[in-house]
């Protein structure tokens, strides 16, 4: 934590000495100079470590690092690694070495006609261990879940740009929104938007892990389906023994999907992690093309390529 850190670093709290590091985290690559510096106080035999895909550590020898030289991350754990030299880095040096942490990037998730002067976001807290057991918290999130506003005034520093995602702007042409997790919230901010202006035609496919742990909203979303507003569609992949996702139930509701595309001249909308889940469901929805729309496979992927050049199929991803 900070206070270890500061430690190590030898920050007391003398005369001019008042710093917070308890809410100083630091996370980035330094430069290779002070990376020199610490290496002459590694203990003998223990490896580097770095950061390998997703920021998650593994232990290699230096020339195992695939960037190529004696990179390292230069954060809390590794400054901890190195005691004997740690405390010698000059506070004014190390913060040099230090970059700024990349600001972060939030999907608004409420519409001002439903909720005026209140801007609503939805994080998920990252933790996760490290190949090492080595626990990690992610910067961001972890700062924001900490804040308590019942403990007096909170100040979260923000602005605020155009998303990427644009609705049709008749009342009567429906949308098919397909966001799991996290994804959900730009959907949430659309569907507000649209009730409060009467269009009822939302069709949201929504997944997540367990229905009792992480169905964001869940509430909401069943009050709107009883008013006719929302047809919803739930996707709980751990609640039984075969895994579903929303491509899955995607595939289940294919006749509707068809109808509205095809019949109704839909948009589709698609939000969430960019790993597999997009190309899940653009491989989901050829199929439904194939079968329900009796097209060719070409034919199937020229529907889709033609829905995505008419801003009928938009997708705002992230990693």
């Amino acid at each position: 934590g900070g206070q270890e850190l500061g430690e190590r670093l030898g920050l007391g709290q003398g005369p001019g000495e008042g710093r917070s590091w308890g809410c100083a985290w630091i996370w980035g690559q330094g430069p290779g100079e002070g990376l020199e510096a610490l290496e002459a106080g590694r203990g003998r035999g223990r490896p580097w470590r770095w950061a390998g895909a997703g920021g998650r550590g593994s232990a290699c020898g230096p020339q195992d690092d695939p960037r190529g030289g004696h990179s390292l991350l230069l954060s809390p754990q590794v400054l901890c690694d190195f005691p004997h030299t740690a405390a010698a880095i000059p506070p004014d040096y190390l913060l040099d070495l230090v970059p700024l942490i990349r600001p972060r990037a939030f999907s608004i998730a409420s519409s001002l006609r439903a909720h005026p002067s209140r801007l609503q976001i939805l994080v998920a807290v990252v933790q996760y261990q490290t190949r090492l057991r080595e626990p990690r918290r992610g910067l961001c999130s972890s700062w924001l879940a900490s804040l308590d506003p019942a403990q007096g005034p909170v100040r979260v520093p923000l602005w605020v740009r155009s998303g990427g995602l644009t609705f049709p702007k008749t009342p009567d042409v429906p949308v098919i929104m397909v966001g799991p997790g996290t994804g959900v919230a730009p959907f949430r901010a659309a569907i507000q938007e649209r009730v409060a202006q009467g269009e009822t035609g939302n069709v949201l496919f929504f997944g997540c892990r367990r229905q009792d742990q992480d169905f964001y909203w869940e509430a909401e979303w069943k009050q709107l389906q009883a008013r006719g507003c929302l047809t919803l569609v739930t996707a709980f992949s751990r609640d039984q023994e075969q895994k579903v996702y929303v491509q899955h139930r995607l595939r289940a509701f294919g006749p509707l999907v068809w109808e509205l595309l095809e019949g109704r001249g839909a948009h589709f909308y698609l939000a969430g992690n960019a790993k597999y889940m997009p190309a899940d469901v653009s491989n989901t929805l050829l199929s439904i093309f194939r079968e329900e729309g009796g097209l060719s496979s070409p034919d199937a992927a020229a529907y889709l390529a033609q829905l995505q050049r008419t801003l009928r199929f938009q997708t705002e991803t992230w990693a």
